[in-house]
């Protein structure tokens, strides 16, 4: 591109980018009217030998990545902004939470703090060896380990909330692995034609009898309605006397009840979960089950505890919405996303 005027101190960290050792090639691409200037950075990853053929490691993390740099007008005293390429696996722990669906490209957390704190401590080189070494650990799926924690998965939105004890929850986890029934108490809030909102109690203490559930639920205002059922707690049984670890991330992307199972089947559950979803869709096809929201919450054991948690438990929940027909028995159906919430302000 053509020459252009560029504030000193962005000068002086595309100077600094240039001779950083993992970075092989710096570009400048543009300078929007808002002042930023916004540049390309080739950075180079160790991967070993067995890959560095393929020119990609198993996580998909490429050799040489290109990422696209956005400084702002203020830089330094303003953060800058990194930006990987569009197809970078969103599966990747420790990127910022941006929404596929914003139209951006992910985003690595190259450091806890602001960036700008770094590079004020360490220069802009200290923030490059960052961003190499977050690249590195992404190649070798290093990114979660035990000093951090690991990063439970992310999600870029939330369609209902459920309120729960974690602790007594984690408790459902057992070696020999099973489905629990355990009561709920629920809200919904949304007319009945339209978008709706459900805040769920899990009430583990109550076990609950699919085929005598009591599920109900009544009108308390226009648009609100309040109701008790049931949901599902689901964990792996151990595998040759050790509990069955998840020791990869996998993307949010469950959005059928088919999606639903498969993720059942890499948390090593899916024969529970199965069995009562289809005893579920045959009560509901005979008219013996009421219809309603139905939590299904998996206690997937980590190789490590999470970040914040003295548990390597991660609580996954989901809901669906259930219908009085026979799609759940024939595995059909849409399957919500759920927040967790262990107390009520």
């Amino acid at each position: 591109m053509a020459e252009v005027s560029i504030p000193l101190a962005i000068h002086r960290a595309l100077r600094i980018s240039s001779a950083h050792p993992a970075v092989r090639d710096v570009r400048l691409v543009e300078r929007p009217e808002d002042g930023s200037v916004w540049a390309e950075l080739d950075v180079e990853q160790e991967l070993p030998s067995a890959w560095r053929a393929a020119g990609v490691s198993p996580s998909g993390v490429r050799a040489l990545e290109t990422v696209a740099i956005r400084f702002p007008a203020d830089f330094p005293r303003g953060s800058p902004r990194a930006f990987l390429r569009e197809d970078f696996d969103r599966a990747h722990p420790h990127l910022l939470p941006v929404p596929a669906s914003h139209g951006l490209p992910p985003q690595p957390c190259v450091v806890q703090a602001y960036p700008s704190e770094l590079i004020q401590a360490k220069g802009f080189s200290g923030y490059l060896d960052q961003l190499a070494d977050w690249l590195d650990k992404a190649a070798m799926l290093e990114l979660n380990n035990p000093r951090h924690g690991w990063e439970p998965v992310r999600r870029d939105h939330i369609d209902d909330e459920l309120i729960l004890d974690p602790d007594d929850v984690r408790l459902l986890a057992v070696p020999d692995g099973e489905c629990v029934v355990v009561r709920t108490q629920y809200l919904r809030f949304g007319p009945a034609a339209g978008p709706v909102t459900m805040r769920v109690a899990l009430h583990v203490e109550e076990r609950v009898d699919l085929a005598n559930a009591g599920c109900s639920e009544e009108e308390l205002r226009n648009s609100v309605h309040r109701g008790r059922g049931a949901a599902l707690v689901v964990s792996a049984p151990d595998r040759e006397g050790s509990p069955f670890v998840v020791d990869v991330p996998a993307p949010e992307n469950v959005a059928t009840v088919e999606d639903l199972l498969r993720r059942a089947e890499w948390f090593g559950c899916r024969a529970a979960l199965e069995s009562k979803l289809g005893y579920v869709g045959m009560l509901l096809a005979e008219g013996t089950f009421r219809a309603g929201p139905l939590p299904v919450v998996f206690l997937v054991r980590r190789p490590f505890n999470l970040i914040g948690s003295q548990s390597s438990i991660e609580i996954c929940p989901y809901l669906l919405d259930l219908r009085p027909n026979d799609d759940l028995l024939h595995g059909r159906g849409d399957v919500r996303l759920c927040g967790v919430r262990d107390d009520v302000s």
